[in-house]
This record gives structure tokens, sequence and C-alpha cells, in this order.
């Protein structure tokens, strides 16, 4: 895992969820992997930050509950 990747998605995640909170943190995070491949360069291979995932999520009004 590259640190300079790491904090990169993670900034942008934070940075998403700054413009738009109602996202939820699993949005904010995909945006953020979406930006970083978008953008190419050194960064934007998922091998330097594949190992992120999010664990748990927000409950929503019109999800279905199983």
């Amino acid at each position: 895992m590259d640190s300079d990747a790491t904090v990169s998605l993670i900034t942008r995640a934070f940075d998403a969820l700054k413009v738009d909170p109602k996202i939820g943190r699993a949005e904010a995070m995909r945006r953020a992997m979406t930006g970083m491949i978008a953008e190419g360069g050194r960064m934007a291979h998922p091998a330097n930050w594949a190992p992120f995932v999010v664990v748990g999520g927000e409950r929503r009004e019109n999800s279905l509950n199983f």
C-alpha cells in the first residue's frame, strides 16, 4: 500500500462528504477511488489503495432491512 495514495484517498473521501454529507461514507469512498482512477498517474492503480473497505454503513429510511 502506498502512503501517498492512502492520504489522497482518505482526503478525497472526506472532501466528498464535506460537499455532500448525505452521500454516506461508502459513496464518498467510491467517488474518491473513481476520481483517482480518472486522473491517471502513479496513484491511479487500485493496487495502491484497494485494501480499503468501508465496514458498516448508514441506515437509510428507504432501505430494506433483512
